[in-house]
């Protein structure tokens, strides 16, 4: 994949980047990761949200509270279900 230009943050490193930020998001926030690849930092900031009640449990609200781009289209599809699989699990709880 890094042969394609692909590097992935990882979830350790996103996870500290929304701890950094975290204070500053909420339910009325827009996450827009432009190179999101599978998608670790919008799953760290939907969980954040998630933990503080401020994620909205209609599919259609972060569907657009939670925007990735990626030039490998396959990534972006693969952020999709991790965000669905994340919001999955918020339902069942």
């Amino acid at each position: 994949m890094r042969e394609s230009g692909a590097y992935f943050t990882g979830a350790r490193l996103s996870n500290l980047a929304v701890r950094e930020i975290g204070a500053s998001i909420d339910n009325r926030s827009i996450i827009l990761d432009p190179a999101c690849g599978a998608g670790d930092l919008l799953v760290a900031c939907f969980n954040r949200l998630a933990r503080n009640d401020l994620v909205q449990k209609k599919e259609e609200r972060w569907a657009v509270q939670f925007i990735g781009r990626d030039l490998q289209g396959v990534l972006c599809e693969q952020a999709r279900l991790r965000l669905a699989l994340s919001a999955a699990i918020l339902d069942r709880r």
